[in-house]
């Protein structure tokens, strides 16, 4: 989220971009400002979760206004419930903990979604906001999680009767000057005031709304992306795009970068393709070794196996997209001058959140 550049300001391409690997999972992360002034998007990537525990857990998580969420709890892996192995209970008590915690923190929100891959063949999904986790199933994407938009129902209902007012054209949740877009989401306490009801009853709840889904053995990888990806790629382009490029070989954080740089607007000032973006893959290894893995999607692609993989088509033009790639190595090549000659401005360079200690 966040505010656009105007439209004559120089997009930010740079990434933070990372990945790797045990024997269960395989993963590539990448984060990028893009056209936005300030970066809000945050990640989390852990392959284990303690030294006896193989369960992994990724996140993505989406700021809005400013957001910078310093998260340092132990929200979900010294809960009761999870090592019960309760673990959609124990991931809503985190969100719920979480949340409660952060209450006084200056900054107003950020929308969730978390990923646990425990050892029993099994993937829970919890979601507040509207990041999306999407599974490839023979190149066929199956969506793990729902968006919470304030104009879709059971999140508009519950809005209403909680007393919430809703803009013009009730896409928005108004409060003042305040706008929200989505109805569930970590702090936003201004629209969590209703001390008469529950944490699941408020205008915007942090409740998360948990998939689980039983692996068969033939789902590939797991995509989690913020909304600026979603909103210019369906769930399934994201999947055909990614499959496409594992069968040509290409690592996972540069497929994590390419896709980025596919979905971004050629101007700060169109009406996609300008968000914060964030996506991690995470290869579901299946007692393959990764160079296996590579080797078995490639087999399936070739072959034709399962669901039609095809590019997906550009949301934007191409030659304008190129023009802000050569404004954005201009930029650098002056920033880097400036440096040399002592004269950046040190003020302007990004700052890294902390959002992954939902899971320490």
């Amino acid at each position: 989220m966040g505010s656009a550049r105007a439209a004559d300001e120089v997009v930010e391409l740079a990434k933070e971009t990372d990945e790797g690997d045990d024997s269960r999972h395989a993963f590539g992360v990448s984060a990028m400002q893009g056209w936005r002034k300030e970066m809000e998007d945050e990640n989390t990537c852990i392959l284990q979760l303690g030294e006896s525990d193989r369960s992994a857990a990724f996140g993505v998580f989406d700021g809005h206004l400013g957001m910078s969420l310093a998260c340092q709890h132990a929200a979900l892996v010294q809960d009761e419930r999870y090592r019960e192995k309760d673990y959609a209970a124990a991931l809503r008590a985190a969100f719920l903990k979480t949340d409660a915690e952060l209450r006084g923190e200056p900054s107003p929100g950020t929308t969730a979604l978390v990923a646990l891959l425990p050892t029993d063949g099994q993937i829970y999904v919890a979601n507040a906001g509207d990041c999306r986790a999407v599974l490839s199933k023979q190149g066929q994407a199956v969506v793990l999680s729902r968006d919470h938009k304030v104009d879709r129902n059971p999140e508009k209902e519950r809005v209403l009767a909680a007393g919430g007012t809703l803009d013009e054209a009730g896409e928005y949740i108004q409060n003042g000057d305040r706008k929200l877009s989505v109805a569930r989401a970590l702090g936003d306490y201004e629209f969590k005031q209703q001390r008469h009801r529950g944490p699941d009853d408020q205008i915007v709840t942090a409740c998360p709304e948990i998939a689980i889904y039983n692996l068969k053995g033939d789902e590939e990888f797991l995509v989690l992306a913020c909304d600026g990806l979603w909103d210019c790629l369906s769930s399934q382009q994201v999947i055909s795009y990614v499959r496409l490029e594992i069968a040509r070989g290409v690592p996972l954080a540069e497929i994590c970068e390419s896709i980025m740089d596919f979905c971004l607007a050629p101007e700060g000032t169109y009406r996609i393709g300008t968000d914060n973006m964030t996506i991690v893959i995470v290869a579901l290894l299946a007692g393959r070794t990764f160079k296996g893995w590579y080797e078995w999607v490639k087999e399936r692609v070739d072959q034709r196996i399962g669901f039609s993989t095809s590019a997906p088509r550009r949301p934007f033009d191409d030659t304008e997209c190129a023009r802000a790639r050569e404004a954005w190595k201009a930029y650098v090549a002056a920033k880097a001058k400036a440096e040399a000659e002592g004269t950046d401005d040190a003020a302007s360079k990004r700052k890294k959140g902390r959002i992954g200690g939902l899971f320490k």
